[in-house]
């Protein structure tokens, strides 16, 4: 699922990443960034169940925020889950941005919805942090 909640676009992943929903999100992210010329945040929410993409899509999921990095007001990264397997997705997640270089682009890797919002408050205005998790839950609702 991808929508547009403020200026953030909100991307969740559910099941195996493949080409043509990566298609959906890299065009949902362009369409909030054409949107908001003063800048827009990102918010990617991969669910337990979500299988981790190759490579391929690693690095074009990187591509895609460098592409606006001079408007990107903060990348957020929700991996859901507890134990081992999603404390080795968010590391892989962080390393990942690590090999991309020195950004300017804020980003952060975490576990719930709720610590993401109250991070991205610092970089932009997203209301309410209960009704920015609402929203996202909303958008998550539309899954099926």
């Amino acid at each position: 699922a991808a929508a547009e909640v403020g200026q953030t676009c909100v991307v969740i992943w559910r099941g195996e990443v493949t080409a043509v929903p990566f298609e959906r999100q890299r065009t949902a992210f362009d369409e909030v960034m054409g949107a908001h010329p003063d800048g827009a945040a990102f918010l990617c929410l991969v669910e337990r169940t979500a299988k981790a993409p190759g490579d391929e899509l690693r690095r074009a999921s990187l591509k895609m925020i460098l592409n606006h990095v001079d408007r990107v007001r903060c990348v957020a990264c929700v991996i859901e889950g507890d134990g081992f397997v999603a404390s080795i997705n968010r590391s892989a997640l962080s390393a990942m941005m690590l090999l991309a270089g020195p950004q300017k682009t804020p980003f952060a890797v975490f576990a719930k919805t709720g610590e993401a919002a109250i991070w991205m408050r610092r970089y932009l205005d997203i209301g309410s942090t209960d009704g920015f998790i609402s929203a996202v839950e909303h958008v998550r609702s539309y899954l099926i």
